[in-house]
């Protein structure tokens, strides 16, 4: 990858633009699979990366056998990054080495695309499909009648700390209470009175 001498701005903007951008559909067919192909990328991000003060360019090249893209993402600042991918092309049946070409050029244009901006591609019927339920939480015991009132006489000796008469005040937090956590405000308070009667003695 080679990239301006300063990429500041670029990187921010991409960052932008990442948060923004949704993943690309699979919305082609090839033999027995599904893609997102070029044009379904391109229309995906343009807008998005216009609002970012971003563009792409793809330049073909070639180096002995291969063909290539160079993909290069620029900011309105003039900062860029790019990277180029190569591939060998040969000829196949009912396609000329042009056309091969052409082909592998398109097949670079599309990986670099997604790759340089950091999208991937989904199933159409994975993004339509309801989200999965969260799993049933685990039920707790809830703290017993006798607890909650031992909780009360020691509110009223003023063997709470304040914090947990804060707690005890919200109907919600003094329902949902469990014997667990119980036990934990009355080990504390426990605690607290006998601090208090170990003052008194003193």
């Amino acid at each position: 990858m080679k990239t301006s001498e300063s990429i500041a701005k670029i990187a921010e903007a991409l960052c932008a633009f990442q948060m923004e951008v949704k993943d690309a559909p699979k919305d082609s067919q090839a033999h027995k699979y599904k893609y997102a192909d070029l044009g379904t990328i391109l229309e995906l991000v343009r807008p998005v990366m216009a609002s970012n003060s971003l563009s792409v360019v793809q330049m073909t090249c070639n180096e002995e056998d291969r063909v290539g893209v160079t993909t290069r993402l620029m900011h309105v600042s003039g900062e860029w990054v790019e990277s180029t991918l190569f591939m060998g092309v040969s000829a196949n049946a009912g396609m000329s080495l042009a056309q091969a070409a052409g082909s592998v050029i398109t097949y670079c244009r599309r990986y670099s695309l997604a790759s340089a901006l950091g999208i991937t591609q989904v199933d159409d019927d994975a993004v339509a499909a309801p989200p999965k339920k969260a799993p049933p939480k685990k039920e707790e015991n809830l703290a017993s009648k006798e607890q909650k009132e031992q909780l009360v006489a020691f509110k009223a000796d003023g063997c709470m700390s304040p914090r947990r008469m804060a707690w005890c005040k919200n109907v919600d937090n003094w329902n949902a209470l469990t014997s667990a956590n119980a036990n934990t405000i009355i080990d504390e308070c426990e605690l607290l009175k006998r601090e208090k009667e170990e003052l008194k003695d003193e």
